[in-house]
């Protein structure tokens, strides 16, 4: 009876640990879609709208993986998931001031939300003058949303190796 017993309570607790690559596969397909939209240069509503279907996918994994393996790689997607929405705040910014005539072509302003951005990420910036109110602001190349979007690819990688071993 107590040989009955271990074995039961082992061959769940296997069942437990047990990473099923399978059940990545909507959040690879969703991640393998925004690589094709920033790549494709896509519309900004659009990714916006993948990034929000991402954040989705990874929260259902976070309830329902429990290998240790498995929550390891729900880690690394949500540090993806950060990188997409810090280079999808950046290109809202630049989407949103560029019609505005006191943010030079190829800059992004640098508001408060993109603060934080430009520190993760060691992002050069430059230093200006409102001319109407002599206010001092900051803004950053337009292809600091490159450097972004480089940064999540390095990040697939690590998710794909971690997923072939």
């Amino acid at each position: 009876m107590w040989l009955l017993l271990v074995c039961v309570a082992c061959s769940s607790q296997i069942d437990k640990n047990r990473f099923d690559r399978n059940r990545f596969d909507r959040v690879n397909s969703t991640v393998q879609t925004i690589q094709h939209c920033i790549s494709a240069g896509g519309d900004y509503p659009h990714l916006g709208a993948l990034i929000q279907q991402l954040s989705s996918e990874i929260e259902a994994l976070n309830v329902s993986v429990t290998s240790r393996k498995g929550r390891d790689l729900v880690e690394e997607y949500s540090e993806l998931l950060k990188m997409y929405q810090d280079g999808f705040l950046l290109l809202k910014y630049h989407t949103e001031f560029s019609s505005h005539n006191f943010v030079p072509k190829g800059r992004i302003y640098v508001g408060q939300d993109v603060e934080a951005i430009v520190a993760k990420y060691r992002l050069p910036t430059e230093t200006h003058i409102f001319e109407p109110t002599h206010q001092m602001w900051k803004s950053i190349a337009e292809d600091s949303i490159r450097i972004i979007w480089n940064n999540a690819d390095a990040q697939v990688k690590i998710i794909n190796n971690m997923l072939n071993y």
